[in-house]
């Protein structure tokens, strides 16, 4: 069990770099744009914006060790109580990511419904463009993510149901 804890924490943390590192590309494409491309200012600033909020997550990277040996460490003194814990976690993860899905899938179709059958202004299609670039990666991390939760969630639930506590 304890193994298993340590795996769907350390892919929780590989989620938060992927995203950070993301947000650094999406950084570096909007710099770039800002500085050589004239005609997608629009773009470039809602690049930048997404980047810098996606690069958030490389904090929750560089702190993901320690959050990890204290949850190994609670799930030596008490393991029942991590397996309920996690167990209760994974499956509000699991509705959780349905639901993000659903919202980012209908702002991605509300977007090119509107750059299709629109005229939008230069700096609104921009926008958009960015916006359903960003949700269409985050809908990506998000089905990882999702994978190795309904994996750790089958396992916990195999595992309580056995009675089994290592």
């Amino acid at each position: 069990m304890k193994e298993e804890l340590i795996s769907y924490l350390n892919n929780e943390k590989a989620l938060a770099l992927a995203t950070g590192i993301i947000g650094i590309l999406s950084t570096l494409t909007a710099i770039y744009f800002l500085l050589f491309q004239n005609h997608s200012r629009s773009f470039a600033f809602t690049m930048l914006v997404a980047g810098l909020i996606e690069c958030i997550f490389l904090m929750g990277y560089f702190g993901a060790e320690k959050k990890i040996r204290a949850k190994v460490e609670v799930f030596g003194a008490n393991p029942s109580t991590i397996i309920t814990e996690q167990l209760k976690k994974t499956t509000g993860n699991l509705k959780g990511f349905l639901i993000v899905k659903i919202i980012y899938a209908t702002f991605i179709l509300a977007g090119v419904i509107v750059l299709s059958k629109t005229n939008v202004s230069s700096a609104l299609s921009g926008i958009l463009i960015a916006v359903i670039f960003h949700f269409a990666l985050a809908i990506t991390i998000d089905n990882v993510g999702e994978r190795y939760t309904q994996k750790y969630n089958s396992f916990l639930k195999q595992y309580s149901g056995a009675g089994n506590a290592e």
